[in-house]
């Protein structure tokens, strides 16, 4: 799996906000997942964005919505976790 993969599964299980909604999680593959590279000017910008299954023993099933960017030196990743 990809290092950003590795990242959000550490981050969503890691959260006392998903833990007081949902208990303990587990964090499946990506349900779908896509991902793009350029370079302009020098600078090599990278984007990727998945939707990650996220079950709870006591709620069910989640799903989390991850979006990162790399640009150069800046780095930037974002998670939303959706009931």
């Amino acid at each position: 799996m990809s290092s950003v993969y590795s990242a959000a599964v550490s981050r969503i299980r890691a959260s006392a906000e998903v833990a007081n909604r949902l208990g303990q999680v587990n964090v499946a593959p990506p349900a779908s997942h896509s991902s793009s590279s350029s370079s302009a000017n020098g600078v090599s910008m990278r984007q990727e964005s998945m939707l990650l299954p996220v079950s709870s023993p006591q709620h069910g099933t989640a799903q989390a919505q991850v979006m990162y960017m790399e640009s150069g030196q800046m780095q930037n990743m974002s998670i939303t976790v959706g009931l």
